[in-house]
């Protein structure tokens, strides 16, 4: 039960910020509220999607993380067909640095990410950003969440 509510709140911060962002309200301010909103605090956004990149926003602003939030460098990206999301195929194998970084606690960070090598140029689509977070302990002992950043790919 305990799994279902955070699962939802999850859901619940992912949807709303998509939302948001969607709407043109894509501010700070509000990433920030909506990463609050959130257990571990996080938030992604998508900024100026095209088919061969997009800036990612990343806000962390409070939550109750249990352990060291990190990330490393691999995504990956799903379309939406339907109404189910799909990953993305991969144009060839990808090789990923495997560094982690910290996400420290009341934080906002940009990446400007370039997926044209891995997926080649995107159709025309909805499609969303993943990228995976842990809340790090020690060796062995962590949380991980996948979490999203829907963006639009539009028809030229």
């Amino acid at each position: 039960m305990k799994k279902q509510r955070i699962f939802a709140g999850l859901w619940a911060a992912v949807l709303l910020c998509a939302v948001l962002l969607t709407a043109g309200c894509g501010s700070e301010e509000i990433l920030a509220s909506q990463a609050a909103q959130d257990s571990w605090g996080i938030c992604l956004a998508a900024e100026d999607p095209t088919p061969t990149g997009a800036t990612i926003r990343c806000v962390q602003n409070g939550g109750s993380p249990d352990g060291e939030l990190t990330y490393g460098s691999p995504f990956f990206l799903e379309r939406l067909e339907g109404d189910q999301w799909e990953e993305v195929k991969t144009v060839e194998p990808t090789a990923w640095t495997m560094i982690g970084y910290t996400l420290e606690m009341g934080s906002s960070h940009k990446w400007e990410v370039r997926w044209e090598s891995i997926y080649g140029e995107l159709l025309p689509g909805n499609y969303r950003f993943c990228k995976e977070f842990l809340a790090y302990r020690g060796p062995g002992d962590y949380d991980k969440r996948v979490y999203y950043a829907e963006f639009e790919v539009p028809e030229e």
